[in-house]
């Protein structure tokens, strides 16, 4: 997943996704109510998906090196949340 801050793209490796928002672990995070702006790309789709978010939690564990932060996702662009949609109804119904 990219995070692209003005002429920036910071690679992010998220640990958990829905329709709602992402968390992206081991991240150095952003304080609370930072507005973010993403694009990934979900298979079966090539389509990408481009996503204005917001930071609404962050985890920092003092006994490890471990850190990260939860995106709420506010604004699709586009197709955006449909793609998300058919992603996440393809990977349930592979989970049940």
């Amino acid at each position: 997943m990219e995070e692209i801050r003005g002429q920036d793209i910071y690679l992010r490796r998220s640990e958990n996704i829905s329709l709602g928002g992402v968390y992206f672990e081991q991240a150095i995070p952003y304080p609370v109510n930072t507005p973010v702006l993403l694009r990934f790309s979900l298979p079966p789709s090539k389509q990408e998906v481009i996503v204005q978010g917001v930071v609404v939690n962050t985890a920092i564990e003092r006994t490890q090196t471990s850190s990260g932060m939860a995106i709420e996702f506010k604004e699709f662009k586009d197709n955006g949340k449909e793609v998300l949609q058919q992603f996440l109804a393809c990977v349930c119904s592979k989970e049940s």
